[in-house]
């Protein structure tokens, strides 16, 4: 149920939307504009998360958040229907059921995905999470973009661990940041942002949920 999801999570719900993702997410940007403050933005990718999601850890995930007896095992012989077969040279191997991977393209796979995540919310302490199924934006918010650098150091490591612990991975390639507020000024500290042991590139625009987000917010 709905009750059972984020607040900050906008994917798939009703009454929710991507516009709503983004004006939440400009919302917080202009506030610490307003407060003088620098916000740092990570766009965080995943690699095709749908098709990695570890069915035990769904139904695990599923009864921890109250759906038990007979929802439940509906469920899981819902996930364990799915099926794969390989051809090779027109010879078909045998059918095996999938252990990973909800389907994208049904009601219920999304729904499934969003409970798979929902608790990265209350993992970060120092950051603000908007997320839509699984397009996730991390934003840190300091008087300093040195010290926005120390909280994004440390909550993207505890997001880098989260996933990995539910069969998630960032695609450190795809995932970028953008820095709001404080001077843009060439010899101005800018704030160096890793993943995974490797330096994210900082971009001035960027595409998130169809729209396209720059720096000035225009």
């Amino acid at each position: 149920g709905d009750n059972i999801l984020s607040p900050n999570q906008f994917g798939f719900r009703q009454g929710k939307s991507t516009i709503d993702a983004i004006t939440h997410l400009i919302e917080l940007i202009v506030d610490s504009l307003d407060k003088k403050t620098v916000t740092l933005s990570v766009f965080l990718d995943m690699t095709k998360a749908f098709d990695c999601v570890y069915h035990t850890i769904l139904l695990n995930k599923l009864h921890s958040n109250g759906i038990r007896g007979l929802p439940l095992k509906w469920l899981q012989s819902y996930l364990s229907d799915r099926k794969q077969q390989v051809s090779v040279q027109n010879s078909f191997s045998r059918t095996t059921s999938l252990r990973y991977g909800v389907p994208q393209g049904s009601i219920l796979g999304p729904v499934l995905f969003l409970v798979y995540v929902n608790n990265l919310n209350s993992k970060i302490h120092k950051g603000h999470i908007v997320q839509y199924a699984d397009d996730t934006t991390l934003s840190f918010t300091c008087k300093s973009k040195f010290q926005v650098e120390i909280y994004a150091f440390k909550e993207l490591n505890v997001c880098t661990q989260y996933f990995e612990n539910i069969n998630l991975k960032l695609n450190c390639s795809k995932t970028n940041y953008m820095v709001f507020g404080g001077s843009t000024a060439p010899f101005q500290y800018r704030p160096t942002v890793m993943l995974d042991d490797k330096v994210l590139d900082e971009v001035d625009c960027t595409k998130l949920l169809g729209i396209y987000l720059d720096r000035g917010l225009t």
